[in-house]
């Protein structure tokens, strides 16, 4: 009997579909450093009830102190979240106008949390509500670096520039009248055409991307103060959001495909998915990409809009092992992602959030969900609730498809097929773990001419199946459990040549 043990390459549709190991199609999938792993359930974080419209922007702001506050904002007010309820913290002044798809930004400068959505006024607060800052000019980014905060593609009442970009003076906030001595200037990258579409911290640098270039701001101090260096290349973002800092670099979405840029030059990390990117995303939509960074995992995932501009459907790269994986609309319809600090659950809360024992809800024992501190990917949902992904895979429905594996010249009998774990899923959670096998018969098909000829039931980790033809390829369905699968083994027998 023939063996062959394939490693798990990813998710890579552009790939000769005879590449060993690859994935064609999935959803629930996440890349792990050996492997793919399942996504949790949304799990609504505790306590907390729904926003009372519909979320335009979300962070998590850190205090000079390390405190922390949940700010949310709708089109028309700004909340901050306690552990039970939302609290209205939009300025005195009243209400904002916002717009039809404005969405709110924020950063952090010192213990000031600044807000911005380019139509209302810019706001600040360091705790309560929120006010304007009365010299700010309206802006659609912000961005705190070298003691100052940045605006970009900004309107100061008299000029209005989505190409332009604005500082407030060193060290204070509240001031941005243009001043050469206090740092508070402003100006334009005309280099390249259009509006600038992020701008992200990188060290004590400000990269700015445009749709289709990106600059290197570097701060010098008088009388230049910031100096602008155009990357090479007809690389940009596509939304603020869309850019993710992992620490020493950038990994974003652009309008061809994904890039990372540590400062130097940007590299493509998408060779196996770029055609299917430009082709799945329509372009005049993929301003609405959103993207939300794990941490712990070394994940970055990717809210990508269907045809009618949802966020429905997820895609995910692991930049440690270089994997990517399709989570599919196992990701649940979003408005709005960020990473979520958990506040932590103490044992005298749990009558406070939960009646009995069986209320509580089936999460991992050592899940970040516990720990005070940890930080999660999380994301508004539909219906205007916070949720956080879980370490359980409860109600996801995961499964993956394999490329192709035959011959043209041979039969061959596929016999038993093991699969490979790191993390074993337990023997009760075994009950929907199957392995299908779809037959062609030709090698020049396309993926819906694979006819399904039957199935295994995956105990133990095998599934002995009896099926003979040129080409086949497998599907499998993945247990509601925590499991790191890296690979699978082949068992089979040559029936002959042609």
């Amino acid at each position: 009997m023939n063996k062959v043990d394939i490693p798990i390459r990813g998710f890579a549709p552009d790939l000769d579909y005879a590449t060993p190991g690859i994935i064609v199609e999935s959803t629930g999938l996440l890349p792990t450093i050996n492997g793919v792993t399942v996504l949790g359930e949304n799990v609504n974080v505790t306590g907390l009830p729904a926003l009372a419209a519909a979320s335009r922007g979300a962070v998590i702001a850190r205090k000079l102190d390390d405190s922390r506050r949940l700010i949310a904002g709708t089109r028309t007010k700004l909340y901050e979240a306690s552990t039970s309820s939302w609290t209205d913290v939009t300025r005195v002044s009243g209400d904002y106008v916002g717009g039809v798809e404005n969405r709110w930004r924020f950063t952090q400068f010192g213990n000031q949390t600044i807000a911005t959505n380019r139509v209302d006024e810019m706001q600040e607060s360091s705790s309560g509500a929120f006010d304007d800052l009365a010299t700010a000019p309206k802006a659609s980014i912000v961005e705190a670096v070298g003691q100052q905060i940045m605006a970009f593609d900004y309107n100061d009442g008299v000029n209005d520039y989505p190409d332009g970009w604005y500082t407030c003076a060193v060290g204070n906030s509240a001031s941005w009248t243009p001043s050469i001595a206090t740092g508070a200037v402003n100006g334009r990258l005309t280099d390249t055409p259009g509006p600038i579409r992020a701008g992200k911290r990188l060290g004590d640098n400000i990269i700015v991307y445009k749709e289709r270039s990106m600059y290197i701001g570097q701060q010098e101090g008088p009388p230049i103060w910031w100096r602008w260096q155009l990357v090479p290349g007809e690389i940009g973002a596509v939304s603020q959001e869309a850019v993710v800092n992992v620490g020493t670099a950038h990994i974003f979405a652009a309008m061809d495909g994904f890039y990372y840029f540590d400062g130097s030059r940007p590299v493509p990390i998408d060779a196996e998915i770029r055609k299917w990117y430009n082709t799945v995303v329509f372009a005049q939509n993929k301003y609405k990409i959103r993207a939300s960074h794990d941490k712990a995992r070394r994940i970055v995932l990717f809210y990508l809009p269907d045809s009618a501009g949802s966020l429905s459907t997820g895609l995910a790269y692991n930049y440690q092992s270089n994997m990517w994986t399709k989570v599919g609309n196992a990701i649940g319809e979003t408005q709005v992602t960020l990473e979520y600090i958990a506040p932590g659950l103490a044992y005298d809360d749990l009558g406070t959030f939960y009646s009995t024992y069986d209320n509580l809800p089936s999460i991992a024992y050592d899940s970040p969900f516990w720990t005070a501190g940890a930080e999660q990917i999380a994301k508004f949902n539909s219906v205007n609730r916070l949720q956080v992904y879980s370490d359980t895979s409860f109600n996801v429905f995961t499964q993956f498809f394999t490329g192709i594996y035959g011959d043209d010249t041979k039969y061959r009998t596929l016999k038993r097929i093991r699969l490979k774990y790191n993390i074993s899923p337990d023997l009760d959670d075994e009950l929907t773990h199957r392995a299908y096998v779809y037959s062609l018969g030709r090698r020049s098909g396309t993926f819906a001419d694979y006819e399904l000829r039957g199935y295994g039931e995956i105990s133990e980790g095998k599934a002995d199946v009896q099926f003979s033809d040129k080409f086949f390829r497998l599907r499998f369905d993945l247990p509601s459990a925590h499991l790191e699968l890296t690979g699978y083994t082949l068992y089979w027998e040559d029936d002959g040549d042609e």
